[in-house]
């Protein structure tokens, strides 16, 4: 149960990475702040409730710093190119994108940051901000921003749904 909890946790991930630059599709072009992005925030997936950070830099790719539940306090995932990281108490292991079922809700929310930061995103002005949705790789995603053009919200469709709240 520890290697599918693992699992969830690093599908999770990617999905949080990908979906939170998502590209939109409809009718303001939005300045996003890459930075935005990087910050606390809080996520349901399945019936976990998961806790922590997303931080970013053009050397690193994005890291996961997970706070919650207690029983992941600690777990740190890395995306960088091709490649994600675990490490959990000082245990740490690489895979790369291939040896990964090719249906990844991690790489799929890689996909969609890369294109939204590498981009400028076409969004839906809303009584709530703005509102970013597209689909990547076949998976629908949703990301709402507030007036500062800062995240708010971000939705995943597919097979393992994700909801992220973010604290900025």
């Amino acid at each position: 149960t520890g290697l599918i909890l693992l699992r969830k946790l690093l599908i999770f991930t990617i999905s949080l990475c990908i979906t939170l630059c998502s590209c939109g599709k409809d009718d303001t072009t939005v300045g996003i702040d890459s930075s935005a992005f990087f910050t606390d925030f809080t996520a349901e997936y399945n019936d976990l409730s998961i806790s922590g950070s997303l931080t970013s830099d053009d050397n690193s790719g994005y890291a996961i710093s997970i706070t919650a539940p207690e029983n992941l306090n600690g777990l740190n995932i890395v995306y960088n190119n091709d490649k994600i990281r675990l490490s959990f108490f000082g245990l740490s292991k690489e895979f790369e994108r291939s040896a990964i079922p090719q249906y990844n809700m991690v790489f799929t929310v890689c996909d969609v940051i890369d294109s939204v930061i590498h981009s400028s995103p076409a969004a839906e002005k809303t009584d709530d901000g703005y509102v970013l949705s597209g689909d990547i790789n076949g998976t629908n995603y949703s990301l709402t921003l507030n007036d500062d053009r800062k995240p708010q919200i971000l939705t995943v469709d597919g097979e393992m749904p994700i909801t992220v709240k973010f604290s900025s």
